[in-house]
């Protein structure tokens, strides 16, 4: 999505499925160090057009927002103000499974200090494009994924969910049970071929705030990927 033009199509989308907020991974839009849009606020490189991590915002949303900082090309941090509770919500991009392990654990780094110090009494959500693959073994980390997850793991998934278990987060799907179809993200033409790297994760504390996460074809949102959308009620 590297056009900033298509945000308006997306912005329709929010609209017909009554989203208060979108975050996107791999926009590719030039900004140093992070430019604040007319519906949100987006991060990326001065000139060339890789990476990126985008927050959309409906207008509700945009009035108890009470700071957004993009923290790098890879992360932004928002804080929300609800009638009951305040919510952290950090949108990151994470380096490809190809990519070095050196840059994988910067990143790594960066997203952990940004934990740190969100405060403890926040309700806290990370989304977005984690490039995970991690497996449905109920052995494997059953307290992060469940006993109804989907991929094979692959490195990435690895430091996911070492992340996860750090810093006492969940996967929010693995709280719901759907068809395959509402799961996998990504399908390609032949059919049989499928992904899943996309998640959203949730402290654990405030698990009960999700009432359902699935993803939805039938949204027009200029990607080959579907909208997952997660359902909370306002706090």
């Amino acid at each position: 999505m590297a056009q900033l033009s298509k945000t308006e199509q997306v912005v329709n989308e929010m609209d017909r499925y009554g989203i208060d907020i979108v975050v996107l991974s791999d926009v590719r839009w030039t900004g140093e160090g992070g430019q604040i849009l007319e519906k949100g606020v987006h991060s990326g490189t001065e000139k060339k057009r890789k990476a990126g991590a985008a927050m959309i915002l409906s207008k509700s949303s945009s009035r108890v927002l009470t700071s957004s900082t993009p923290i790098n090309k890879r992360i932004i941090e928002a804080r929300l103000t609800g009638q009951q509770a305040k919510l952290t919500a950090v949108t990151c991009y994470t380096p490809i499974k190809d990519a070095d392990n050196s840059i994988k654990g910067s990143f790594y780094n960066t997203l952990q200090a940004v934990a740190k110090d969100i405060p403890s009494h926040d309700l806290v959500c990370f989304v977005s494009t984690f490039n995970a693959k991690v497996r449905s073994d109920e052995s494997y980390c059953p307290e992060v994924l469940g006993s109804h997850y989907l991929s094979e793991v692959n490195e990435n998934g690895s430091l996911f969910v070492d992340f996860a278990l750090t810093n006492d987060v969940i996967i929010g799907e693995i709280l719901f049970q759907h068809k395959r179809i509402h799961k996998y993200l990504w399908n390609s033409t032949d059919g049989p071929t499928h992904n899943k790297i996309d998640h959203i994760l949730i402290g654990r504390k405030c698990k009960s705030s999700l009432h359902d996460v699935r993803g939805h074809r039938g949204a027009d949102i200029t990607s080959d990927y579907a909208l997952m959308i997660a359902n909370s009620p306002s706090s």
